[in-house]
């Protein structure tokens, strides 16, 4: 199967917020509110809610491109390089665009996952986000409620760039 790639994280001259459209990675020292400028906009892209990735690197690393973590994880979303550093995502560590193209590429599959076995889909409540987040992510058990509580924070980076990306309505319209 070919991966979209996600245009995000690829311009790194572009600094300036963008909302709704690509956003070029300001380097690993950008502010929280610039990389959450980057990742919801990449999110949205995919059809996917803006808050999602936020969310996650908030808890995971504090959304830094971390180079070291638990065991071997490493970067936004603490992937483990024993398992994602080979293609496609080879690398990821120093292409930001890679790790969010392995985050919204692990979340639409988790979703389709959900509708396939008639779950409904995760996009209807921002309540079920954080349960979303933990299906991509897989942490102990114990840690899987700790991305729900990171909503509000999410929303408040994203909306000091973007306020109209905040709730953006991701649902595809349905056939019936």
């Amino acid at each position: 199967m070919a991966l979209a790639s996600v245009a995000v994280f690829n311009s790194p001259a572009a600094h300036a917020a963008s909302c709704g459209g690509a956003v070029g990675y300001p380097g690993d020292a950008a502010t929280t509110v610039e990389v959450a400028n980057g990742m919801a906009n990449g999110a949205i892209a995919k059809k996917l809610p803006g808050e999602l990735p936020v969310m996650a690197g908030l808890v995971e690393s504090g959304l830094r491109n971390l180079n070291y973590g638990d065991a071997d994880s490493v970067g936004f979303f603490q992937m483990r390089t024993s398992f994602w550093d080979k293609a496609p995502y080879k690398g990821y560590l120093k292409n930001p665009d890679l790790q969010l193209q392995w985050f919204t590429d692990q979340a639409a599959a988790v979703r389709s996952n959900y509708i396939a076995k008639g779950k409904g889909d995760p996009a209807t409540s921002d309540a079920t986000y954080g349960v979303w987040i933990a299906d991509i992510e897989r942490p102990a058990a114990q840690y899987r409620g700790r991305y729900q509580l990171r909503i509000k924070e999410a929303r408040d980076l994203i909306s000091q760039t973007c306020p109209d990306l905040v709730g953006v309505n991701v649902l595809a319209p349905t056939s019936s």
